[in-house]
C-alpha cells in the first residue's frame, strides 16, 4: 500500500502570495486544514466563509468573489 499523498513539508518553500479560502462548514477540506496551510505558507492570507461548505463559489458567490478580488488587489 502506498503512503498517502502529502506535500505539507513543501509548503514553506512556496515564495508566492497565497489565498487560503475555505468554507466554515466545509467537511472535505475545512477550516482545520486551511489553518494548517495558512501557518505553513510564508505569505498566505486566510479567509473563512461562514455558513458555507465546500463550494463557496456557488454557495456564496458574492463573498467568494469579494475575497478573491480583495486578495488580487493586494
Amino acid at each position: 500500500m502506498e503512503p498517502p499523498f502529502d506535500v505539507r513539508e513543501e509548503l514553506p518553500r512556496l515564495p508566492v502570495p497565497t489565498l487560503v479560502l475555505v468554507g466554515g462548514d466545509d467537511f472535505i477540506c475545512g477550516p482545520r486544514c486551511a489553518r494548517m496551510m495558512h501557518q505553513l505558507l510564508p505569505d498566505a492570507r486566510l479567509v473563512i466563509l461562514q455558513e458555507t461548505g465546500h463550494l463557496g463559489h456557488i454557495e456564496r458567490p458574492e463573498k467568494f468573489t469579494a475575497a478573491v478580488r480583495d486578495f488580487l488587489n493586494g
